[in-house]
């Protein structure tokens, strides 16, 4: 079998609920199988919050990967949509950041539009709620759901399922 490349982009790898779980979940499965190739890409330098059995570099180095890449925030959707080579693109919706953000550094809504509803970037929701207010107010189809990661309904939303032991 194949050995399967996937790229996750964090805004951080250090203490935060979605670098937790996406390490966390990486490395359980590498434990258990050897067919994927995790790799972390990060916008922001931080201490891992976990020790991890997999790369984790910078978001400057993603012009070298082409696997399944997979944002995690508007920020890191919006830099994978300006890479190039053969990815595989894919939005992991964890939040819906840009309902917290602080008056003055508010987002516009025809940015998020643009990245959300871009032909080349897959949506990926974090639960029910999510999939709703995407297909309700952005009226985007969405994939199932995946909640906090977890990557045996990851690769079946992703095509993988039999990646899975």
């Amino acid at each position: 079998m194949e050995t399967l490349k996937i790229g996750v982009i964090l805004s951080h790898a250090g203490a935060s609920q979605s670098a937790y779980c996406t390490i966390r979940n990486f490395n359980l499965m590498l434990q258990k199988q050897c067919n994927i190739a995790p790799i972390i890409f990060y916008e922001n330098l931080s201490r891992p919050c976990l020790n991890t059995s997999f790369s984790v570099m910078s978001i400057s180095e993603i012009f070298g990967f082409d696997g399944i890449c997979i944002a995690t925030s508007i920020s890191s959707a919006s830099r994978l949509l300006k890479t190039t080579g053969k990815l595989k693109k894919y939005l992991y919706l964890w939040d819906t950041e840009w309902l917290r953000v602080p008056a003055q550094q508010p987002f516009s809504f025809s940015e998020i539009y643009n990245i959300y509803s871009n032909p080349k970037l897959t949506i990926i929701p974090r639960c029910e709620n999510h999939k709703v207010l995407m297909e309700s107010l952005f009226n985007i189809k969405t994939t199932d759901v995946v909640e906090d990661f977890d990557l045996k309904q990851l690769f079946k939303v992703l095509g993988h399922a039999k990646q899975i032991i």
